[in-house]
């Protein structure tokens, strides 16, 4: 603990190790900092590193687009790679030329010539020049930007074992146990599937947690990390699983076929749920029934209302 507390003058990426350090050493100790200050200054501390870490990787992410839209910029100006490889191999040329034009007799027309050849490759120079101090340019900003990528890199790993941490202590402060009774299970959530597991406003992310008594936490990609005991996250395993595993399907049916399944009390609706182990909802506004649950109970259930249809409207 006072390593954590000295890790707070420390650079992040020490206060990081102090932490989880910690978290490890205290595998075997009792969580009870739900009951004292330790609690509320751990979770701050948390809290702070993590915003300061978002902050720096907001830094590096700005700063990284500017340095690609330079270089987007240089490409766009760089133009085509001279066929001279070095400058040496233009100096070279001009000296032959000069060694010739000294040595040789030379009419009007090779006078021209020569001075000619001479501008053509000093314009060669030039660009050659010039391509190779943008090129050098560009290479320097490449290399920037390699390693604001992989300082992004790190600071997503450090948010990832910042939030394990906030994680783990929500779960030990929730259940009140020891860090080794925890575990994690991860699961993909399809797209399409994501807002049936949150639930309006997070409702069915705040009933699973109190109920099952875990943390859950959903990052952009849809990727669910479960947190707490093994018995915990199995059942909100399970939870989840059945949330993704559920269908709803609305059926429209005849005046006959509601009347048939009201009638009795809804006494067939009831042995319809109950067989196909789901939810019947009828509205007799405009002769609609949904059926939710499973998969599988759906289409049964679905199969059997409309054998009953065909029956009644052949009554």
């Amino acid at each position: 603990v006072t390593g954590l507390g000295c890790g707070v003058r420390c650079t992040v990426k020490t206060l990081y190790y102090n932490f989880f350090f910690f978290i490890k050493c205290s595998r075997n100790l009792k969580f009870t900092f739900y009951e004292g200050k330790m609690t509320t200054n751990l979770s701050e501390l948390l809290i702070k590193r993590i915003e300061e870490t978002k902050l720096s990787k907001k830094k590096s992410r700005e700063s990284l687009d500017g340095i690609e839209l330079k270089i987007k910029s240089l490409l766009s100006r760089i133009g085509p790679r001279p066929k001279e490889k070095s400058d040496d191999e233009l100096a070279a040329l001009l000296l032959a030329k000069e060694r010739e034009h000294s040595t040789t007799s030379q009419t009007n027309a090779d006078e021209r010539q020569f001075m000619r050849d001479m501008e053509a490759i000093r314009k060669k120079r030039i660009i050659l020049a010039e391509y190779q101090s943008k090129q050098i340019e560009l290479d320097s900003l490449k290399e920037d930007a390699s390693l604001l990528r992989d300082q992004i890199k790190v600071l997503d790993s450090n948010l990832d074992e910042l939030f394990t941490g906030q994680r783990r202590l929500r779960a030990c402060q929730m259940i009140g146990c020891t860090a080794q009774d925890l575990i994690e299970k991860k699961i993909q959530i399809p797209e399409n599937r994501t807002a049936n597991v949150i639930g309006k406003k997070g409702s069915s992310i705040k009933s699973i947690e109190s109920e099952t008594q875990v943390v859950l936490d959903i990052d952009r990609f849809g990727l669910v990390t479960i947190t707490g005991t093994e018995k915990g996250v199995s059942e909100a395993s399970a939870r989840i699983e059945l949330i993704l595993d559920s269908e709803h399907e609305e059926l429209s049916l005849s005046d006959k076929i509601i009347v048939c399944l009201l009638f009795n009390k809804t006494k067939r609706v009831q042995d319809l749920q109950s067989k196909h182990n789901v939810r019947l909802d009828i509205s007799r506004v405009n002769n609609v029934c949904k059926v939710s649950g499973r998969s599988a109970g759906v289409a049964a259930c679905k199969e059997e209302i409309m054998e009953l249809q065909n029956i009644c409207s052949s009554q």
